[in-house]
């Protein structure tokens, strides 16, 4: 073979693994995350987690299947059919967490400071909640099972009053508060 057919043979090679690469990262991405799902056993709200890998290599396979890695309900239940997978195949974005808190707090602004908290950047400064007796709730004390109800009892606070208010909480007897100058 010629050093041109090599060269051809190599570019082909290449493109395919590039698609390939690509087919099963997209998959990766949309199966990540933590979900929550009504258990078809009990009817309640049930935290799941779908194997982000497994989907990547069954999309490569050319089938669509999905499997838990993690359940609120385990490891009691852990031998259960896993029906609650058609739930999130037939809305994987409805049920994904990091979505149902996006869309809560689209249109909402600070319960302290009135910012607007629509755009939010998740990567970085993510907003906190208060709790009606003013407690201070950050996202990563919220278990996915939890969001709903969270959501129907807490106000949305921006990240910079979040961080005030908790140090104004935890250590009072550090802070000074200072009248504004005009």
């Amino acid at each position: 073979m010629n050093l041109l057919g090599v060269g051809i043979l190599a570019a082909v090679a290449l493109t395919i693994l590039v698609i390939l690469v690509r087919t099963a990262g997209r998959a990766y991405w949309r199966s990540r995350g933590e979900r929550v799902v009504q258990c078809p056993e009990t009817g309640a709200p049930a935290g799941v987690s779908v194997d982000a890998k497994a989907a990547a290599l069954a999309t490569l396979r050319g089938t669509r299947e999905l499997e838990l890695s993690s359940c609120t309900r385990w490891p009691e239940r852990a031998g259960c059919g896993q029906d609650c997978v058609r739930e999130i195949e037939k809305a994987p974005a409805g049920c994904l967490v990091r979505q149902i808190v996006a869309a809560w707090f689209e249109g909402k602004s600070c319960v302290l400071c009135g910012k607007d908290l629509s755009h939010i950047d998740w990567t970085t400064h993510k907003p906190g909640l208060m709790h009606p007796e003013r407690r201070i709730l950050a996202w990563h004390e919220v278990a996915a099972v939890e969001v709903r109800a969270v959501l129907e009892t807490h106000q949305p606070m921006c990240w910079d009053c979040q961080i005030i208010e908790t140090l104004v909480q935890r250590y009072p007897e550090r802070v000074t508060f200072r009248p504004r100058h005009s």
